[in-house]
């Protein structure tokens, strides 16, 4: 799959004359988008199957929000990112359809703060986290990345914490929901995130690797 976004970034960048270190960039971001798409397909379908198809779309909306800006860790692989990504979509939007039912609006209020709290401590110490492909090694420009981070998670904030004063506990799942995205996203940004990260990804490897072999078996 990668080769396939090679070539496609090749072609686009013959056509416009972009260097060979831009084309690198333009088939990350290619793939990027693909296993963003296709994590978001899987979460949708198991939503569907479990009841929590809003819960999750607010999950993947707070998410990719905050991701654009703050960034985050990353496992090796396309697919091994789709599948991680479904899964913290999954867990989330069941989680916060779960805890909803016995949350009052002050837990909720709460969980909001604590985890907006967090994301915004993290994002102040370690963002941007690095990018694989194009690291930003410019000072200004990682201050500039981080302004803008903090100024979209601060907004996040206030707008959570107003629809849940104005909204009592009518939406409380999906606040609750977008609460736990922010805490999560926040953690991916951290050194302890990247360690989790890398666990997860070299499991799946695990995984992959006895998936592929008791193939060839059969």
């Amino acid at each position: 799959m990668k080769k396939f976004f090679l070539l496609t970034a090749g072609f686009i960048g013959t056509k416009v004359g972009l260097s060979f270190e831009d084309q690198e960039v333009v088939a990350y971001g290619m793939e990027v988008i693909f296993s963003v798409f296709l994590s978001l397909i899987l979460a949708l379908i198991l939503g569907l199957r479990w009841g929590i198809v809003p819960e999750i779309l607010v999950v993947a909306l707070v998410w990719m929000i905050i991701r654009s800006f703050a960034g985050g860790a990353h496992c090796s692989t396309l697919w091994r990112c789709a599948l991680s990504s479904t899964l913290v979509m999954v867990s989330l939007g069941g989680a916060a359809r779960i805890f909803s039912t016995f949350f009052n609006q002050k837990l909720v209020i709460l969980t909001i703060l604590f985890c907006g709290l967090v994301v915004l401590i993290i994002t102040f110490i370690w963002a941007p986290a690095d990018n694989p492909v194009k690291r930003i090694l410019s000072e200004s420009r990682r201050r500039n990345f981080r302004s803008k981070a903090l100024v979209v998670e601060i907004s996040v904030i206030v707008f959570l914490l107003s629809a849940c004063f104005l909204t009592g506990n009518t939406y409380s799942s999906l606040l609750f929901a977008a609460g736990l995205a922010m805490g999560m996203e926040g953690l991916t940004v951290s050194p302890a995130g990247y360690r989790i990260m890398t666990y997860i990804d070299k499991s799946l490897g695990f995984l992959e690797k006895a998936i592929w072999k008791g193939g060839e078996k059969g």
